[in-house]
């Protein structure tokens, strides 16, 4: 990152992403709006890497944040769903989408029999692919050679820190501290600083890793592939260790029983379980789609999951959010390399919101939205569970054109209501006539 200091001393960084300047004004300007909120972006962003074809100091992002939705599953399937359809609309047929969990690969860790401070260090390094496998590897050896390897100053270091009690040792060490460091040191300030270095010198357990655990682990790492055969081996490797399959994985089975029955994955899709994105903010699901052909720039796009971060910014408790985004560059790079030619699309934001009444599968409110995507219309799905009053009121405060009410009476006929929010008529749509229904609408919309 460019991180550097501004007349006043302070350490500044130009934004190496979008993701929280948007939820800064999310906090600033909407914290009290309606939830949920969709927010779209484009800004330029800057990274100190090495410069080479698709990999910019100043490069440009655009993208999307859910903020505020409660159904987690469906806000995350709707983010997926929408960034496969940016790709294909800018022409673009080969390209593989990758998936993981971070929330997944935690409750995995809460489920080996380890000590709260193990625990601890592997959930707080769960984000950082590379220093969470050396970290499984150092926590591995013996807890005696552990002992044998600590030099004489650190162990009686830790005896006297202890000795002093929480309150005591805290005020010493910060004390210490702030004569050799600034207030800050990126986002961490000084307190943070010396509680994680309190917690490395006064944990009273040894800090070993069983070789049981070690092996699970690495074979949790190991399991990649198509996502139902992965979720699979999963399955299997926590039954080997005695643990069952928790929420984090019946949500992640759910998605991907979503994304499948909306026939939107590409053929190549993996689950990767060791995959992560080198972000700290994320939670939980999160994705990448990538062009092979682009070689070690191959990833056009990337988002997910993170429901901690505004509140980590000040918002007064946690809110859902998901969201992605696509490196404009790398993507007209990949166009250029593969000569797509990108769709046209109408030029409105949001053609028609759809809803549920009664008890109607996602699944089946995903395709009827996929049908009428695939015809042109951008829908934007409302499968929160809120009222239909207010569902509506809240698209013609938007002025979105139409609603799309997928309903229990309705689709025992195999039929959708759509209602036309600005000349305030409804009719009764079969789903088989649907694709025809959002052509001719889109046809009667076009200029002479």
């Amino acid at each position: 990152m460019y991180i550097l200091r501004d007349p006043g001393g302070r350490e500044i960084c130009l934004r190496p992403e979008m993701t929280i300047s948007v939820a800064r004004a999310f906090l600033e300007k909407m914290l009290y709006r309606r939830l949920p909120v969709r927010l779209s972006y484009q800004g330029n962003v800057f990274r100190y890497e090495k410069f080479r074809e698709g990999r910019y100091r100043q490069f440009w992002q655009t993208g999307i944040e859910c903020i505020g939705s409660e159904n987690r599953i469906a806000a995350d399937v709707e983010a997926v769903s929408l960034a496969l359809e940016a790709v294909k609309r800018a022409g673009i047929a080969d390209f593989r989408l990758l998936l993981g969990d971070l929330e997944l690969a935690a409750e995995f860790i809460n489920a080996l029999p380890v000590s709260a401070n193990v625990r601890s260090r592997l959930l707080e390094n769960l984000w950082r692919r590379e220093a969470f496998n050396r970290l499984l590897k150092r926590l591995s050896e013996s807890s005696s050679q552990n002992r044998a390897s600590a030099d004489s100053a650190s162990l009686e270091l830790a005896e006297i820190l202890s000795a002093m009690g929480e309150r005591a040792s805290h005020l010493l060490v910060r004390q210490i501290l702030s004569l050799f460091v600034e207030k800050e040191i990126g986002y961490r300030d000084l307190d943070e600083i010396t509680e994680r270095f309190l917690q490395r010198f006064t944990s009273g357990e040894a800090m070993h890793l069983p070789g049981e655990c070690l092996e699970a682990a690495q074979k949790y790492l190991s399991i990649a592939g198509a996502p139902e055969a992965a979720l699979q081996q999963l399955n299997e490797l926590l039954q080997s260790i005695g643990a069952s399959p928790g929420p984090a994985f019946d949500a992640l089975h759910r998605r991907v029983e979503l994304l499948t029955k909306q026939k939107i994955m590409p053929e190549s899709v993996q689950l990767d379980l060791s995959f992560r994105r080198g972000i700290e903010y994320y939670t939980g699901f999160i994705f990448e789609i990538h062009c092979d052909y682009l070689g070690p720039v191959s990833q056009i796009c990337g988002g997910g999951r993170y429901d901690r971060l505004l509140s980590a910014l000040g918002a007064p408790r946690e809110i859902p959010a998901v969201g992605f985004a696509i490196g404009v560059d790398r993507l007209l790079l990949a166009i250029e390399k593969a000569s797509a030619k990108p769709v046209s699309r109408p030029n409105h934001s949001v053609d028609a919101v759809l809803t549920t009444v009664g008890q109607i599968e996602e699944a089946i409110a995903w395709r009827v939205a996929q049908t009428c995507r695939e015809a042109g219309w951008r829908v934007r799905a409302e499968l929160d569970r809120r009222r239909l009053s207010a569902i509506l009121s809240h698209a013609s405060e938007e002025g979105v054109p139409f609603a799309i009410i997928v309903g229990e009476d309705e689709m025992r006929d195999s039929c959708v209501r759509v209602k036309d929010m600005l000349r305030h008529k409804e009719e009764i749509v079969p789903i088989d006539r649907l694709r025809n229904y959002v052509l001719a609408v889109l046809e009667r919309s076009r200029p002479d």
